[in-house]
């Protein structure tokens, strides 16, 4: 399916603004008027106007146009309309990214727009739902999106399926990462909840709370093998989790960073076996050196080198050794692994490039139906993501 422009729409958004008795002069000159108006007159509405007026003609200096557009920015802070301000800040990132000044102070905005957000956990250590945990891990950890308020947590749980607390509880110095001291016992499952709907204390530096997550896992047996997690367990851990993660509606869906492309596509089935790299390319620049490829065991492909973005940060490279006639299956996020994320700080939905090579006589390689069945679900939703963005991925 082809990419939606929001580029576009934003350009016919901001053409309204404009107004003939404003038209006259330059560019320059038009601009030094507008930041009169904002700065020192304080008009605003005349200020936007202004800015509009210069972003919506033809031909004009790409400089010029940067700054209006980050000015334009800044006159829907001042008036509370923050989430035309998210907008507008990423135009200048996508529209100009040769304009390093006001990339960068556009970048700045939208991190301080961001941390109005409610704060999400990113990762924890060890992941929700891992059944062969070390009964030897002396810590459990989260981290957060956002700097947390020091001295406040809310470790959660009870009886038998809480770990025993061995040393003090603590943030690191960014208070992005909470640490629990803990002693585990082999062949057990754990509930250890962040935050819960009556105990809140893990909250952002501005007093928001998290919502409640929980890290349900347990440790593998004395002989090494996987402890089974009750069904009904699960079920409700899931429940809680998936409404956590909902939260990311908080966020405004335009700073969503969606996957626009991926190479090969999802449910490819007949991929040439020496294809060297995995790529996914996202709607907007991505924080550098960030990443969560996930998967394990023996459908995740061997890494035969560095991982890296491209030059605009929308491109993800994932060197890869491949055989012929296997299924291989590729998480870009995962339901505890979210560090795809974008310069703003917000994670990529979980998308799942499942697919297979051709066999040694280039025939397609079947794909069992239940990783179908469970790659399509996950797909499906980071689709409706992408739809409220106004992006689309494309898939076979």
């Amino acid at each position: 399916m082809p990419r939606v422009s929001m580029i576009n729409l934003a350009a016919i958004s901001v053409l309204a603004l404009a107004s003939p008795l404003i038209a006259d002069g330059s560019p320059a000159q038009l601009l030094e008027k507008g930041i009169y108006l904002e700065e020192t007159a304080g008009d605003l509405e005349e200020a936007t106007k202004i800015y509009g007026q210069i972003v919506a003609r033809d031909k004009v200096e790409a400089s010029l146009a940067a700054q209006a557009y980050y000015r334009l920015g800044t006159c829907q802070l001042k008036q509370h309309k923050f989430e035309q301000a998210t907008d507008t800040f990423n135009q200048v990132i996508q529209r100009f990214p040769q304009e390093t000044q006001w990339v960068r102070k556009a970048r700045a905005e939208l991190t301080r727009l961001n941390r109005n957000a409610p704060p999400r956990v990113v990762r924890t250590d060890p992941p929700a739902f891992k059944n062969d945990v070390s009964s030897d891990l002396d810590k459990i950890t989260v981290t957060f999106s956002q700097p947390m308020t020091d001295q406040s947590w809310s470790w959660t749980g009870g009886g038998d399926t809480y770990p025993e607390v061995v040393g003090k509880v603590a943030y690191n110095a960014t208070r992005t990462v909470c640490t629990l001291p803990v002693k585990l016992q082999p062949g057990k499952v754990y509930w250890v909840g962040v935050n819960s709907p009556s105990h809140r204390n893990f909250k952002s530096a501005r007093g928001v709370p998290v919502p409640t997550y929980v890290i349900l896992f347990a440790t593998a047996g004395t002989d090494g093998k996987p402890t089974e997690i009750p069904a009904d367990m699960l079920a409700s851990a899931r429940r809680i989790n998936q409404a956590a993660e909902a939260g990311d509606s908080a966020v405004s869906p335009q700073s969503i960073p969606v996957i626009v492309k991926t190479e090969p596509a999802a449910f490819d089935r007949d991929v040439p076996a020496n294809l060297d790299k995995i790529t996914v390319t996202f709607s907007r620049p991505m924080t550098d050196r960030s990443w969560s490829w996930t998967g394990s065991g023996e459908t995740y492909p061997e890494v035969v080198g560095k991982i890296a973005y491209n030059d605009t940060q929308t491109v993800c490279t994932l060197p890869v050794k491949l055989h012929p006639g296997k299924v291989y299956w590729v998480g870009v996020n995962g339901p505890s692994y979210r560090n795809f994320k974008s310069a703003e700080g917000v994670p990529a939905p979980w998308y799942v490039i499942l697919f297979a090579t051709a066999d040694a006589d280039g025939k397609p390689t079947p794909i069992p139906d239940d990783l179908l069945q469970r790659a399509r679900k996950i797909n499906e939703k980071a689709k409706k993501v992408a739809a409220r963005a106004g992006a689309a991925t494309r898939e076979e």
